[in-house]
Formats: structure tokens, sequence, C-alpha cells
């Protein structure tokens, strides 16, 4: 018989989350605030509720605010997240010796969803979104070392997480879909070569979701072994998340085919895109400095000396990669092709376009 899972959301407006059944169990909280906002004797509760896992997803993603500006909820509620798991253990610990002859430990699986990103935060350019991801991958690493027996950790580092492969919904708040559904607005896109070698590498956000979950199964089954969020050699466990290389060219050509807008040169469109996006006070303003440039927008090398940068940037990704101390790294990749992924940004690209017009049709009917 498979056991009945009951799962404890932590959201700041609860009447947003849609019910699917009843074991899901929204809670009123907010990252940025002590104790997500809760008072002692609420967040103690919380505590005491015995978690077996906590997944950590939640933070503010804005690649254009400064390190300073995400802190307190990328950062600092990282403190009150190890509280709860710390709490969960100690109350699991307790019930496993009341139901078995066994004293050890039931220690809370923490798993932390962090960024690709962190291999390069420490370059200038990094943003503050970045270096907070950084630091509460660094933060996880040193519990997950010092704790073992309270928390156990999995860090999980997704690269671009693109749109649901099945639905083609994406995230309307991050910077691509802000820039395609802008362009798709102003009914201009700019020229840009397919097969240029500097691509995005993207994952559908439902892959990302089946590895964090195939990976909670697989240590719920290892349950027995305190170490199951550890190797043989003690270190913590990180899962890279990859998927396909796609370029901006090749985007931009997409949107060209579902849609049917205007093809321009770079600098033609670019004048016309910031005066649109000004005028309309688009949501993606904040990233626009970004497509200024050709070269930069296709995240190509602007000289010689820029491109040997990039070369010692990777070069140092690697070594982070090999040196993070503590952590075991291990890959998980997407097996969808380059053709069927191409038919998943073509689905995206339709279902932005359909929002677009539904809320059109609703602006005009008012």
């Amino acid at each position: 018989m498979s056991q009945e899972i009951r799962v404890h959301c932590l959201v700041r407006d609860p009447t947003r989350v849609p019910m699917h059944g009843n074991n899901v169990v929204t809670i009123k909280g907010d990252l940025s605030q002590r104790h997500f906002g809760m008072s002692e004797e609420q967040f103690t509760a919380l505590c005491e509720e015995g978690f077996e896992d906590v997944i950590h997803v939640g933070a503010c993603v804005n690649h254009v605010c400064e390190f300073r500006d995400l802190r307190a909820t990328n950062v600092e509620s990282f403190r009150d997240i190890i509280g709860v798991c710390v709490g969960s253990s100690s109350v699991n610990s307790r019930r496993r010796r009341t139901t078995t002859t066994t004293a050890a430990n039931k220690a809370c699986r923490l798993h932390v969803v962090s960024t690709s990103a962190v291999y390069s935060s420490s370059h200038p350019e990094s943003s503050g979104y970045a270096t907070s991801k950084w630091v509460i991958d660094c933060l996880a690493t040193h519990v997950g070392m010092i704790v073992p027996s309270l928390v156990q950790v999995v860090i999980y580092r997704p690269s671009l997480i693109g749109p649901d492969s099945v639905s083609g919904e994406s995230n309307h708040s991050d910077w691509l879909t802000r820039l395609m559904d802008g362009v798709i607005r102003c009914g201009r896109v700019p020229m840009l070569p397919e097969n240029e070698p500097h691509s995005l590498n993207m994952v559908s956000v439902d892959f990302c979701s089946n590895v964090i979950v195939n990976e909670i199964i697989s240590m719920r089954d290892q349950s027995g072994n305190d170490q199951s969020g550890r190797d043989q050699n003690g270190n913590v466990k990180a899962i890279d998340i990859t998927g396909v290389n796609i370029g901006m060219g090749e985007l931009i050509r997409m949107i060209v085919e579902v849609v049917g807008v205007k093809e321009q040169p770079h600098e033609e469109w670019f004048k016309e895109f910031v005066e649109f996006v000004e005028t309309t006070q688009h949501g993606v303003k904040p990233f626009i400095e970004r497509f200024r440039n050709k070269e930069v927008m296709m995240g190509v090398p602007k000289s010689e000396a820029e491109k040997m940068e990039m070369e010692m940037m990777e070069e140092e990704r690697r070594k982070k990669r090999s040196m993070m101390s503590g952590v075991i790294v291990s890959k998980r990749s997407s097996s969808m092709n380059k053709e069927y992924t191409k038919e998943q940004m073509r689905k995206f690209i339709k279902v932005l376009q359909q929002h677009i017009e539904t809320q059109s049709h609703s602006q005009q009917s008012k």
C-alpha cells in the first residue's frame, strides 16, 4: 500500500493557490520577514510539524536588483528554513524512538533549488540574484556537512528554466518571457543569425520538477540510511539539471514563423523597441540595455580580449565544479532533442500570443 503524502506549502497569499484534493495545506508566510511573518507560537508549531522533506524553491528572482535588495528574502530566510528542518528532525527522532527499537535519528531532508549561475557568481557582472543563490548554495553545503544527523542536504542547479513542455505555460516575470512578450506586442524583431555558437541552455520546468520528485522518492526509499543525502565520502549531493542549447537567433526566427512579425536590422529595431517599451511601460524595461548591442544580445564576445576572458571564466566554472568543498556533483540532462525543443518553444510562443490577444480583447471590451 502506498503511503499518503501530505504537502504543506508556504505562500504569501493562500487564496491564489489552486487546490487539488485534501492533501495540500497552504500556510501563509513571507520569506522576506523573520519567521516568515509568523508569531513565535506559530513558527514553533511549524517547526514541530515533523516534516520529512523540505523543498526550498522560494526566492525573489530578479536579475536587476542588487544583492542587498535581495538579501532578506533570498538569504536571511534560510536561517528559519534550517530552523524548520532541525525542529522536524527532533520531532521525527522522538516518533521513531516510540515506534521502533532503534534510537537512530530521522534527519529532515532539505532540497535546495539553486541555479547553474552559481558557477559564475564571482564575476564582476554577476547579478545580485546569482550572488544570493551562491551564498545559499554555500550555506546549504555547510549545514549538510556540519549537522548531517539533523539535516540531509541535496542542492539542485538548473540552467535557464523554460516553459512547461506540455502546456507551453511559462513564468511571465522572467526576462526571456518578458522579451518574447515585448517583441510580439511591438510587432518587430531584430535580424539575428540562427546558427550562432553562443546559445542559451534551457530546461523545461516540468523536467526540473521531475528530477526533484524522483530524487525525493529515491531518498525516501533509502530512509533507513541516515547518510542518504551524502555519498560514501560524506560529500553533500548536488545535481546539475541541463537541457538543450538554443540560440537567441533561433528563438527570434520562431517568433517570425509563428506570429509573422517584421524583421529589422538590429540598430533600427532597438530604437523602435525602446520607444515602444517607454510608451507602454512594458515589463521588459528593466532589462532593455541587455539588448542594445547585437553581439551582447546573442552572447557573442565583442573582442578577442573578451573572448579570452570568457574562456577563462568557463575554466573557472569547471574548477568550481570539481573543487567546491564537500560537494559531489552529478548531472541530469533532458533527453529531448533539438527539434523537439524547438516544437516546445513554438508552443510557448503560441500560448504567449494567445495570452496577449486575450488581454487585448479584455481591454477593448472595457
